[in-house]
């Protein structure tokens, strides 16, 4: 009987060593199969969300608003990438951090990129009218510019004061954007583009007082002001008489020609009569400093001070 018992426990023995074993497979290749999976599923490539970097030259601040930047799909639907504003010549978010560079889900999706200005508070998803330049992506690039064709030419303004109906005094506290040896205009400027007015200002360098002078289309027109001329009537292009309503510490009338006067003709936005570039100036066109001692109907010249604005989008994959 001992022996018989022996012989039972052995065989037991070894039938549990058998089921060790085979369970001892089958948790081994289990275990070789859920590696399998997870190493094939480690090595496929993890998808990356594109970025873009951005570099930029002249963009003027936007004081009552801010800039948008938009993608444009095959199918003619947008992307809202960001908005921005400018200061001191830096492209900024709106939290006043630079922006140099963002990673956005749906980059891949765009061809063309724009830019808008926006009105302050305007954060839907929607872009407003106002293009303020469009470039396509050609190899993962935008090249964006706003510009205009300023035609060969010399650019010229007199100092007279038509406005005051006396032709003999006064005639240095007056600047008037036409030629001084026939009825023609003194600037070679093309007409506005559209959304967008020429503005005339001289700035005292002395004071440090700026008076806007008017907004006009077009050099063979008046400009929209005349708040510093009398009541006769001036010439039939842009200019003022600075004669009346002048802000302290000014006095009239002025002396423009005393070497203290800096003249700038600028490119700005005009939204229903609202530039939401505030006082800043958005582009500026042409200017210079009046010449000390400068006589009274003589053609002086402008100088040439612009430079376009740009952005340069790049896409990284």
């Amino acid at each position: 009987m001992r022996r018989r018992s022996q012989l039972s426990e052995l065989n037991e023995s070894q039938s549990l060593i058998w089921v060790i074993i085979f369970l001892s497979v089958i948790i081994s290749a289990a275990i070789l199969i859920i590696s399998k999976v997870y190493l094939d599923r480690t090595s496929e490539p993890i998808p990356t969300t594109p970025s873009i970097n951005i570099q930029s030259d002249n963009f003027p601040t936007i004081q009552l608003g801010h800039y948008a930047m938009w993608g444009k799909r095959e199918d003619e639907s947008v992307l809202l990438i960001k908005r921005f504003n400018s200061i001191d010549n830096q492209l900024k978010n709106l939290d006043g951090t630079d922006l140099k560079e963002l990673s956005l889900d749906g980059l891949r999706e765009i061809n063309k990129i724009f830019v808008t200005i926006e009105n302050e508070g305007d954060r839907d998803e929607i872009p407003n009218n106002f293009t303020f330049m469009e470039a396509e992506i050609t190899e993962n690039i935008a090249q964006l510019k706003f510009s205009i064709d300023i035609p060969e030419g010399d650019n010229f303004f007199i100092l007279a004061t038509p406005t005051d109906g006396n032709s003999t005094i006064n005639e240095l506290s007056g600047i008037w954007f036409k030629k001084a040896e026939k009825d023609q205009p003194g600037l070679t400027l093309p007409n506005a583009p559209q959304s967008f007015k020429y503005e005339t200002r001289i700035s005292n360098t002395v004071e440090e007082k700026t008076l806007n002078l008017g907004r006009f289309d077009n050099v063979r027109g008046e400009d929209n002001s005349k708040i510093y001329s009398l009541s006769n009537e001036g010439f039939m292009y842009p200019g003022e008489d600075l004669l009346r309503n002048l802000p302290e510490p000014l006095d009239a009338p002025l002396n423009l020609a005393n070497g203290d006067y800096q003249v700038i003709i600028s490119l700005e936005p005009d939204l229903d009569g609202i530039d939401l570039t505030g006082d800043d100036i958005f582009l500026s066109i042409l200017s210079t400093t009046i010449p000390q001692n400068s006589t009274e109907q003589q053609n002086i010249p402008l100088e040439l001070a612009y430079i376009p604005i740009e952005l340069t989008i790049e896409i990284n994959d």
